[in-house]
């Protein structure tokens, strides 16, 4: 049995600026995503999307992205900041209030990530199963997934 290692984080992200502020540093990834993503096709899901960290830069490339999440208050900081890009990036996000877990969002993609350790988020296994299965599920025949994640703590 694998333990996971967050659990109860909601306070956290109900404090969407504050996140913002802690994660704007953390952009090593950034390009690696990019990379992977472009190389996969032109429509990305990005699932535990936050504040679009992933997003913005992925719409800057090129790509056609939308982002789920959960968190109301991490959506609202995301459209804030939509709000305040150029109209020719602005055209290429869509974001969703979805539970990663179970969605629909009667659309396909090139490519779905779960970046930013969200897999951690989950409870247990059953939970990452149903977020695989919800994402496979968004993928085409030929849809690549991308995801990080920290070693879980074993019991």
């Amino acid at each position: 049995m694998i333990k996971f290692a967050f659990v109860q984080w909601q306070d956290y992200y109900d404090d969407a600026e504050r996140y913002d502020a802690e994660v704007s540093f953390l952009n090593r990834d950034v390009e690696w995503y990019i990379q992977k993503a472009a190389a996969a096709g032109p429509k990305v899901l990005v699932c535990g999307c936050g504040t679009g960290r992933l997003v913005f830069p992925l719409a800057e490339a090129g790509l056609q992205v939308c982002g789920i999440d959960q968190s109301r208050p991490m959506l609202e900081r995301a459209l804030q900041k939509l709000r305040a890009i150029p109209e020719n990036i602005k055209k290429k996000v869509r974001f969703v209030q979805a539970d990663m877990r179970r969605f629909n969002l009667d659309d396909s993609f090139d490519c779905a990530m779960i970046p930013f350790n969200a897999v951690g988020h989950l409870h247990d296994e059953a939970q990452v199963l149903a977020t695989f299965e919800s994402v496979r599920s968004h993928l085409k025949a030929s849809g690549k997934l991308l995801l990080d994640f920290m070693r879980p703590v074993p019991e």
